[in-house]
């Protein structure tokens, strides 16, 4: 009966962490795209063999 609630506890503040990192991630800005040829090349269809 003892490993069950340190399971519990463990995985809640597991699950805590990952809450605070994903909030500090979202409070940054949004990266602006400087050069628009990088997005080009990645944009472009390959084309079916």
């Amino acid at each position: 009966m003892v490993g069950f609630p340190i399971t519990l506890a463990l995985v809640s503040m597991i699950s805590l962490i990952g809450v605070v990192l994903v909030r500090d991630g979202l409070s940054h800005p949004k990266p602006l795209i400087e050069n628009e040829t990088e997005t080009t090349l990645i944009s472009k269809e390959v084309p079916a063999e």
